[in-house]
């Protein structure tokens, strides 16, 4: 992989471009995303297997009873095979949900799950008790495969910078759906656990999207899997000790008010948020109480479609 680095300064503190070339066909996978592309591709018609084996830039899969299968790639949203029938997506969706909707009870309501393949599945599902606790799915209507991704090295850039004084600062990561941000943070998340920094790094993985098996054995990281942010860096910081908490998707006030813990806590926060510009990012009111809090030292902003691959092309520091 070839990292390249510009900085120029700017009113609002330092303007940053870093570039990691062509991540997507030729990064170095520790957990290569094509295992789950494999397995998922067997599910579908020669047509659809096909495309999905000679794109390997695909992000998505979406599957809807009597349409059409669409594969998104960084080039676009594409329509495959044949029209599938009720039954082929009765049958898909058995497979990935392992044939026990029970054991999926507590996440289908939320619009997602994770698939027998490893990778978080997002469902679209007519629910009862919408406003209360007990919530049923009473129909599943579509899913959206989520490719996972594991590019060991794709945040090294990034990560140089946010050590630069020896200490990690806390750092937002911002972008647009589809652009990267797990990906990113899944490994930091390998680069601080590992030689020479070896942190205690825990991560609080409310939607089930990382791996431990995806980290070597010398990596010193806790994942806390289906934990709120809330009750995870409670835990992370009262029974684990954490030097340095990492989370995905920063999304409501329950959110905020749960990382807002770590005021004055001593302990770093690298986590990412939906927003395509820093305007649209400080327009939401969770992002503004934390940044009250001074939660975060750095924003940093991922570039949508960037030819080179993965891009920061906007650091902030507030």
């Amino acid at each position: 992989m070839i990292f390249q680095k510009h900085h120029s300064l700017t009113c609002s503190g330092v303007f940053v471009l870093f570039c990691v070339h062509n991540c997507f066909g030729t990064g170095i996978y520790f957990n290569d995303m094509n295992r789950y592309l494999e397995q998922a591709a067997k599910l579908f018609s020669p047509e659809v297997k096909s495309f999905i084996q000679n794109n390997p830039s695909v992000y998505e899969i979406r599957v809807r009873p009597e349409k059409k299968v669409f594969v998104v790639t960084e080039k676009g949203n594409f329509p495959c095979g044949p029209i599938l029938s009720p039954d082929e997506f009765n049958h898909i969706f058995s497979v990935l949900n392992g044939g026990s909707l029970y054991k999926h009870e507590d996440t289908l309501p939320y619009g997602f799950f994770t698939d027998s393949f490893g990778g978080r599945c997002g469902v679209v599902c007519d629910i009862a008790g919408l406003s209360g606790e007990g919530r049923a799915v009473i129909k599943v209507n579509g899913l959206n495969l989520r490719v996972p991704r594991f590019i060991r090295g794709v945040s090294e850039p990034l990560c140089q910078d946010l050590s630069a004084d020896k200490a990690v600062q806390g750092t937002l990561i911002y972008a647009a759906p589809c652009t990267g941000k797990t990906t990113v943070i899944r490994d930091i998340a390998r680069y601080f656990s590992e030689f020479p920094y070896r942190m205690r790094v825990c991560v609080i993985d409310e939607r089930r999207e990382f791996d431990s098996r995806d980290y070597r054995a010398d990596a010193n990281i806790d994942i806390l899997s289906g934990y709120s942010k809330k009750m995870g860096i409670e835990v992370a910081i009262r029974t684990l000790s954490a030097q340095l908490i990492i989370c995905d998707e920063i999304g409501d006030f329950d959110d905020a008010n749960g990382i807002c813990q770590l005021a004055n806590s001593g302990v770093p926060l690298i986590a990412t948020a939906h927003a395509q510009t820093s305007e649209e990012l400080f327009h939401k009111d969770a992002i503004r109480l934390m940044r009250e809090k001074k939660i975060f030292t750095w924003y940093a902003h991922l570039a949508p479609h960037c030819q080179q691959g993965l891009c920061f092309d906007q650091m902030e520091r507030l």
